[in-house]
């Protein structure tokens, strides 16, 4: 009796389903866990969301808190109602804070060649400042560089700034005025700002 053409791959298929259905649920799984193996494979480095305290879970329903949509429709975010805005012109947006920092938020066109690096290490020299901590961060969900500042020569922290590029758009978001306040503050009132700044996002 002559064997018909499938009978061979059917017995294949009864002999060896499970090897099949294991090939295609490791397929599924590399498929949808490519976010998190990719990146490591091509070298990427893969930053974390940040993180949101509890203050900042209750700015979104705190009723003191108000929405900011930048005039030119660049970013938007959540300032609470107590910080005093100034409008510095078109690229500078200033808040006084009641404990008499200031927050603010400037933005220019990027030049050529600009990269997060030199633009960070263009803005503390050419004010002077000294960098006394620099670090990877994020903003409005893009890489930033967050970086703690001093005068020249000296170690007393007086801001916070963060450098972040979106849409050929370079940003400096700063809380200054530090060495105005008492040390005991500080924290809170940097941990206040970096709260606020979790609600930033840019506009397409």
């Amino acid at each position: 009796m002559n064997e018909k053409w499938w009978e061979r791959p059917t017995c294949f298929l009864c002999n060896y389903w499970w090897l099949l259905l294991l090939v295609v649920v490791l397929g599924l799984t590399a498929y949808f866990s490519r976010g998190f193996w990719f990146p490591k494979i091509m070298g990427e480095t893969v930053i974390p969301p940040p993180r949101l305290t509890p203050f900042a879970r209750q700015l979104a329903d705190n009723e003191s808190v108000t929405n900011f949509p930048d005039p030119e429709g660049l970013f938007a975010f959540s300032p609470p109602l107590d910080w005093s805005y100034q409008d510095l012109g078109s690229q500078t947006h200033q808040w006084a804070l009641p404990d008499g920092a200031v927050v603010s938020v400037h933005s220019e066109p990027l030049a050529a060649g600009d990269t997060l690096d030199n633009y960070a290490q263009e803005v503390t020299t050419r004010l002077p400042y000294d960098v006394l901590k620099q670090e990877q961060s994020q903003v409005g969900g893009q890489l930033a560089i967050r970086q703690e500042i001093a005068y020249a020569g000296q170690d007393e922290r007086i801001a916070v700034g963060y450098i972040v590029f979106y849409n050929d758009r370079k940003y400096l978001i700063a809380l200054a005025g530090l060495d105005m306040i008492d040390p005991s503050e500080q924290e809170r009132i940097i941990l206040e700002f970096e709260n606020v700044l979790s609600t930033f996002l840019f506009n397409s």
